[in-house]
């Protein structure tokens, strides 16, 4: 449910799952198998904005991917978004329109063609029902 928050929460989580993958460079045929592992974190904050019915967001992200034999697909990623967002203290079922900006960036060996910058805008109503 959208609420006013009291107070500034922070939150921080990390998950480093692992596997097999039988075709890492996802090529036709011939791929190479390789055991690969991740670590992906963000942290994030939130606070209301003074008095106002208003809230604001920040959260930053990275990402890891690592694979033992095909290191050519290695990948990082980084981001982040920042959000302010119209919360009703009231009514947990008025509209929550906010305004966010959530830039990504992605790194991968220098020698590979798997570059991508991505910076997104996003301006929405939003509607929470409960049921």
């Amino acid at each position: 449910m959208e609420q006013q928050i009291l107070s500034r929460r922070w939150g921080f989580n990390v998950v480093a799952p692992f596997g097999y993958n039988s075709n890492a460079e996802q090529i036709a045929h011939g791929g190479t198998e390789t055991f690969e592992w991740g670590a992906f974190g963000d942290l994030s904050w939130a606070t209301p904005v003074g008095e106002l019915p208003q809230r604001v967001s920040v959260n930053a992200l990275g990402e890891l991917y690592r694979y033992t034999q095909a290191p050519d697909v290695n990948v990082d990623r980084v981001g982040g978004s920042a959000r302010l967002q119209y919360v009703a203290p009231n009514n947990d079922q008025a509209f929550s329109p906010f305004v966010a900006i959530a830039p990504r960036w992605v790194f991968a060996n220098p020698l590979s063609n798997l570059q991508e910058t991505r910076e997104d805008f996003q301006c929405r109503l939003q509607q929470t029902v409960q049921f």
